[in-house]
């Protein structure tokens, strides 16, 4: 076995930051989280981007369209035509980020998100007694391939900064 040390002040420097941005990669995770919101909010503007309901990453899948009843009711109050998942706007911006040194989490607070991204099967209002008809699953919360490639090449550029 053959064993090379090196024992060049710069590159023990170099790999003593390396292993301190690699303990506290906050900065990165912001940016990461800063990816997903922009992914996600092209999904909406484009009407979807995934490829099965049930998964996280992203394809070239388009939502269902609005039922008859929907563009029925969005016209009469005033919002139609328009795009799906953009009736007033307050879904794509309730998008927001938590970041830790290890992790980010991106999500909205609105109950209705979550209804959007699973769907919801036929249900019955309590106020008139009647059944609704059933929200398909229109995954809005998902990441594209490119924007696992856009992380990879912040996650580098992060660890590498500064090296010469």
């Amino acid at each position: 076995m053959i064993t090379l040390r090196v024992n060049d002040s710069k590159v023990v420097a170099l790999l003593g930051e390396l292993a301190s941005r690699a303990k506290t990669p906050r900065p990165v995770m912001s940016e990461i989280g800063d990816i997903v919101i922009s992914s996600i909010e092209k999904n909406i503007q484009v009407g979807g981007r995934y490829s099965t309901p049930d998964s996280w990453k992203g394809g070239s899948r388009k939502w269902k369209g609005l039922s008859s009843a929907t563009i029925k009711q969005r016209t009469k109050k005033g919002y139609w035509p328009g795009k799906i998942l953009q009736q007033t706007g307050q879904l794509a911006g309730s998008l927001s980020k938590r970041v830790t040194n290890n992790s980010v989490i991106v999500g909205t607070n609105k109950v209705y998100g979550a209804v959007h991204q699973f769907g919801i099967g036929r249900r019955s209002s309590l106020r008139s007694r009647r059944v609704m008809p059933a929200i398909p699953a229109r995954p809005w919360i998902v990441v594209q391939d490119e924007d696992l490639t856009e992380m990879g090449h912040a996650i580098t550029a992060y660890l590498m900064k500064g090296v010469k």
